[in-house]
């Protein structure tokens, strides 16, 4: 068995991520079938029991997995538009790398698996991360609140004009003086085909505060930034 995590951790304005892959085998998880027990002893206080298992029940169990993990992909759907969301690029990269141990384990047992070749190139093609266009419409332009937005989503997506996805930002600036700011942000990401993947809305309004415009513009962007990431665990 396998198991992949990848964890994102916010604190304030640090950010970190970490990811890790455990594989191990535990026969409590696996379906073992023609078992023999073929030797036993008592040693030192402990008692030993050596089993065996054919080769081909091995083969079985691990084609088994493989093909549970290939059947969640949907090729049509992944090839449709090349350039994937950022949902479906850290789906990807969790189902091959299941799929990448099973067809290891199939290998060293002499039993060729499904080529994966496709799929690699497809995350290859959004790796680091996906391209999108970043399209903001404000009542206030404002370079801060841009460039606090543009910061927040450059963890999920590569920005670059004419990209294949969107990330549109409507922006609306209220209630505006020294000490007193309220941002609201409707957001979506739209597809190639320009269909919305995403929709939220993020408000936050600084109230009495020195550079409120500044702290509300920070807030508003993190309070993104987790919606999405929230959206990428679902």
């Amino acid at each position: 068995s396998s198991q992949f995590t990848s964890t994102t951790q916010r604190q304030d304005f640090q950010t970190s991520h970490n990811a890790s892959s455990d594989v191990y085998l535990d026969s409590a998880n696996i379906n073992l079938n023609d078992v023999h027990y073929t030797k036993s002893a008592f040693e030192n206080g402990q008692f030993y029991i050596q089993a065996e298992i054919t080769k081909n029940a091995l083969i079985a169990q691990f084609q088994k997995e493989f093909d549970v993990a290939y059947n969640k992909l949907n090729p049509a759907n992944l090839k449709k538009c090349r350039i994937l969301s950022i949902k479906d690029k850290t789906r990807l990269a969790k189902i091959l790398n299941t799929l990448h141990l099973y067809a290891d384990l199939l290998q060293t047992l002499g039993k060729s698996s499904k080529s994966l070749s496709s799929f690699e190139s497809i995350l290859n093609a959004n790796t680091p991360l996906p391209l999108a266009q970043l399209l903001i419409e404000t009542n206030m332009p404002n370079d801060k609140i841009s460039n606090d937005l543009a910061k927040e989503l450059g963890y999920f997506y590569r920005i670059q004009n004419n990209a294949a996805h969107t990330l549109k930002a409507k922006i609306q600036i209220s209630n505006t003086s020294s000490e007193n700011a309220k941002i609201n942000i409707l957001f979506s990401i739209l597809d190639c085909s320009s269909n919305p993947i995403f929709n939220t809305n993020v408000s936050y309004e600084a109230i009495d505060t020195k550079d409120a415009l500044y702290v509300a513009s920070q807030r508003v962007s993190i309070q993104l930034y987790k919606k999405i990431q929230e959206w990428i665990e679902e």
